[in-house]
């Protein structure tokens, strides 16, 4: 057989013991399991799953990290399946001893993996799903662009109303500026300050118009 590939039909064979005589072996029970049907259920399970914008890869292998079962992406370049298969064989090794399934980064293969090995420790084949990093942070970093987005447009319009506010407080403050230089002046007439408010720029403003009136007269 090729790489990543399985015997087209997996033998599991049972000893059949002599009832009379137990330590004695009178045959042996074999069953037969396509391993295509399950390598096309394995398929259709992956493809199933790009529903939900998940396009992984899946691999079946043996207690000795060899694959003996794979599923791919249908766009997935020859030299990449190349490159990722021995990494996942190099993945299945280190994986812990004592657990049955989890999840962990691969970063020399440039994959997250999904990993669950049989229950039957005398088989020992374990199943990974591989999925790229690019593919499985994407939607954080479109969540950190929309944050970055939004916050830079609550930045830009707390400084726009800023703005907005330092100008309208301001501008009495000008206007007074403006009829102080007038009075200033000999023979000036005082021209009466615009009272806007009543907080204390506008009390001042009615007390300039105020000291303005009495040097009129």
């Amino acid at each position: 057989t090729g790489p990543g590939q399985c015997d087209t039909a997996n033998n599991i064979a049972v000893p059949i013991a002599d009832p009379d005589r137990g330590d004695t072996v009178v045959g042996e029970l074999v069953g037969r399991y396509d391993w295509r049907h399950a390598m096309g259920l394995v398929d259709r399970i992956r493809r199933s799953l790009l529903t939900y914008g998940l396009a992984v890869d899946v691999l079946v292998l043996d207690r000795d990290g060899a694959v003996i079962g794979e599923s791919w992406r249908d766009d997935l370049a020859a030299d990449v399946v190349e490159r990722l298969r021995p990494a996942a064989s190099a993945i299945a090794r280190r994986l812990p001893a004592r657990a049955r399934h989890g999840f962990l980064r691969s970063d020399a293969a440039d994959v997250l993996v999904g990993y669950d090995r049989t229950e039957d420790d005398s088989l020992g084949w374990t199943a990974l799903v591989l999925e790229p990093q690019a593919e499985a942070f994407a939607p954080v970093r479109r969540m950190q662009q929309r944050l970055g987005l939004v916050l830079a447009v609550v930045l830009l319009g707390g400084l726009g109303l800023a703005t907005l506010w330092a100008a309208r407080m301001s501008r009495p403050l000008r206007e007074l500026t403006r009829a102080t230089q007038v009075i200033a002046r000999p023979g000036a007439v005082p021209a009466l300050v615009p009272v806007r408010s009543r907080d204390e720029i506008g009390l001042l403003a009615t007390a300039f118009n105020a000291m303005g009136a009495a040097l009129g007269r």
